[in-house]
């Protein structure tokens, strides 16, 4: 793949779960990421912490699953990646990253729309973001993808945004479907969450 390539918009990626075998394109995903992206989503963590939860991402679990957009022209190099977790509060947070290059071309949308579906699949009805203050794109984008979304500021330069499942999932149903898609389809499998959260469960979009 010539990464000089014009990048295309729809059908530039496949939405997929994560699996063990995402383990080295995602370190290099986040190694492309700038500081700012990788600060928005990690809230200034670095070093073991993030590589841990790089881990988890990978790794999968009953209370962690996550997702990865793939780029279409080689089905291997990951652009953005998405996690849903549930907390022992019961809350169940979201978090995701899309690489600079690629944001504001669909990808988040389409990462923010599958984890949709799969929590109306498990019957849940709103899911928790938290973002940072400066980061006003990513509340722009959250309340364009998740109709109805509330927005409360907890201090400490953080939001916390309450977002309702069914017109998220609605709107996601709406969506063209893409044929290069392939992981349209992984909201039908039901894995209950019980657990931990993503660190700190920040959004870059």
């Amino acid at each position: 793949m010539d990464p000089r390539a014009p990048i295309p918009t729809r059908g530039a990626v496949q939405i997929r779960p994560a699996r063990p075998a995402d383990a080295a394109a995602l370190e290099r995903f986040f190694d492309r990421c700038s500081p700012e992206s990788r600060y928005q989503r990690f809230h200034g963590a670095t070093g073991p912490t993030v590589r841990r939860e790089l881990a988890r991402i990978t790794a999968g679990s009953p209370d962690h699953r996550s997702w990865v957009a793939v780029d279409a022209r080689d089905g291997r190099t990951i652009r953005g990646t998405a996690t849903l977790a549930r907390g022992h509060d019961g809350e169940v947070e979201v978090a995701f990253l899309v690489e600079d290059g690629w944001t504001r071309r669909g990808v988040g949308r389409r990462l923010f729309g599958e984890m949709a579906l799969h929590a109306e699949a498990e019957g849940l009805e709103s899911l928790v973001a938290r973002v940072q203050g400066g980061n006003e794109r990513a509340r722009r984008f959250l309340r364009t993808v998740a109709p109805g979304a509330r927005t409360r500021f907890l201090g400490a330069g953080e939001f916390e945004l309450d977002l309702p499942v069914a017109p998220a999932a609605q709107l996601a149903r709406l969506a063209p479907v893409d044929a290069l898609d392939v992981g349209a389809s992984s909201h039908r499998r039901r894995a209950g969450f019980a657990g931990r959260r993503p660190v700190d469960g920040q959004v870059s979009a």
